[in-house]
């Protein structure tokens, strides 16, 4: 792989990133076997807030049209439209978002049938 193959997979990375971070539901993992001291309950406030603020944060810019969002998009290979429109409609697959040309490829076909 080259120097720009190598820098659209970084960007893609961010994307797919993104996503996890907006759709990701574990909780669990914050709450954890803790016990019920007042430092524990402190800690897992602050882990759960660090979470929701993410998830939020995540989810605005993949709803957003920013122009960070847009060249992120565009330094990864993604038509920032369909991204964003996937996303809010809840059908984006990280999967895709992972194999690269064939995604690119899958993502303009579906955009086209649209």
């Amino acid at each position: 792989m080259n120097e720009a193959g190598f820098s659209r997979q970084l960007w893609q990375s961010v994307i797919i990133r993104a996503v996890m971070d907006a759709a990701r539901d574990d909780m669990d993992e914050i709450e954890g076997d803790i016990d019920d001291d007042p430092e524990s309950i402190r800690s897992r406030n602050v882990r759960r807030r660090a979470y929701n603020t993410e998830q939020r944060q995540a989810d605005a810019w993949l709803r957003g049209n920013s122009d960070d969002f847009r060249h992120v998009c565009h330094l990864a290979g993604f038509d920032p439209d369909f991204i964003r429109d996937a996303y809010t409609a809840g059908r984006i697959n990280v999967d895709d978002l992972k194999g690269g040309e064939d995604a690119r490829r899958r993502y303009a076909e579906r955009k086209e049938t649209k």
